[in-house]
């Protein structure tokens, strides 16, 4: 009974590592954000472009993923990271959001992106 629920946390179910990978990708684009906001970004935020050009700030963590759909949108002094999955309930059922707060928000909305009125997910 312990190998198996050792084995069962350490190989996730597809859907589940896909939920897990989606989340860690938008935490670390804020994190990027923020840093980037504070050094070479001179006080702007940064496109997910922008991000994934400067290597300093995302060491290619955030690979492209056809499991979910993750944009970045930024506006002024605000930026909006999003994760919905690309197939619900196939390849994921939880939507995330975050932005410049890094407080992370979503749950399982039948496929739709998740926004700053969604509830907090506890990490």
């Amino acid at each position: 009974m312990i190998v198996a629920s050792i084995s069962g946390e350490t190989n996730p179910p597809p859907m589940l590592g896909n939920e897990r990978s989606a989340l860690a990708a938008i935490t670390m684009i804020a994190a990027a954000e923020v840093e980037y906001r504070a050094n070479k970004g001179q006080g702007n935020y940064a496109t997910l472009d922008q991000l994934i050009a400067e290597k300093d700030y995302l060491k290619n963590a955030v690979a492209p993923n056809a499991n979910y759909k993750i944009e970045v949108t930024v506006t002024g002094n605000h930026f909006e990271v999003s994760a919905v999955p690309a197939e619900y309930g196939k390849t994921g059922r939880i939507s995330y959001y975050t932005d410049e707060t890094q407080v992370v928000r979503g749950g399982d909305l039948s496929g739709a992106p998740a926004t700053a009125a969604s509830k907090p997910i506890v990490q």
